[in-house]
């Protein structure tokens, strides 16, 4: 399997590489002729290299339902700009979470705690596609909603678990997903994912069916020290290999969700 560099999470610790790239897309693996690429994300520069300790996080609570997007801690994510060691493990700067900040206030969200459960920088000159968390304001105990950001837009859309208005309900739904695809010169279709899990997701994993030289029905996430966060960079021959995520439980595979690609899209799903 190919190894994603610079950056590599290992129980807990985050490997920091002396020459990250602040800006574009490393393609750090080739798989065959017309075969998938696994791309690092890019990051902020780190002047050294360097082992940082992140601490542990705790997913939601092992329910369905509304009471499996409850966090023990109330709202999960970092505070937008949060660096550990000196490096941005948020991956955003604050700037880039104001439009989410607004459309929070608007939704009767306490915009001042917005957090980031998971953000990369998919395209140079556009925003992050990432999951973003905040409380409903001042409730008692605290509710978290959480909201997908699409790098090409600034309209963020919140959704608060068992509740359908304004924007739909996804306290059913066993994940929630970004999805950007992208064409890729000479290559094919590029194609990133950021997702969370309900506390309920023992594993999920990425498999895409049909292609002599896919990387295997891949693990995204193990439910563990996390959030619950987890995320995927691919780039695929054509619209013609469709991803598949697998949805886990503690006794066996619960869901499989297709994900057909066009050429050029940004989109939530769950």
């Amino acid at each position: 399997m190919s190894k994603r560099l610079p950056i590599r999470v290992n129980v807990g610790s985050l490997w920091i590489g002396r020459h990250l790239l602040a800006v574009g897309i490393v393609v750090v693996a080739l798989i065959g002729t017309a075969a998938i690429f696994v791309f690092a994300r890019p990051q902020y520069q780190a002047e050294h290299h360097a082992a940082i300790k992140i601490p542990a996080k705790q997913p939601a609570a092992d329910a369905a339902g509304v009471a499996g997007w409850k966090w023990p801690d109330g709202v999960p994510g970092w505070v937008p700009g949060y660096t550990v060691g000196g490096f941005n493990v948020s991956m955003v700067q604050p700037i880039e979470t104001q439009p989410a900040a607004l459309a929070a206030a608007h939704t009767g969200l306490d915009a001042s705690q917005v957090r980031v459960v998971d953000a990369e920088h998919v395209l140079p000159g556009e925003g992050p596609l990432a999951i973003l968390a905040a409380p409903v304001y001042e409730s008692t105990p605290t509710t978290a909603c959480l909201a997908v950001a699409l790098p090409a837009s600034d309209a963020v859309r919140w959704r608060c678990p068992g509740v359908s208005r304004p924007n739909p309900d996804y306290a059913s739904s066993r994940v929630l997903l970004g999805v950007v695809t992208h064409p890729w010169p000479g290559q094919g279709l590029m194609f990133a994912l950021v997702g969370v899990a309900r506390g309920d997701v023992s594993r999920v994993t990425l498999y895409v069916p049909g292609h002599p030289n896919q990387p295997g029905n891949r693990t995204l996430y193990q439910r563990g020290t996390t959030w619950g966060q987890f995320e995927s960079n691919l780039i695929l021959g054509s619209t013609d290999e469709t991803p598949e995520l697998r949805i886990y439980g503690d006794h066996g595979l619960v869901q499989t969700i297709r994900l057909p690609l066009s050429a050029d899209e940004q989109r939530v799903v769950g």
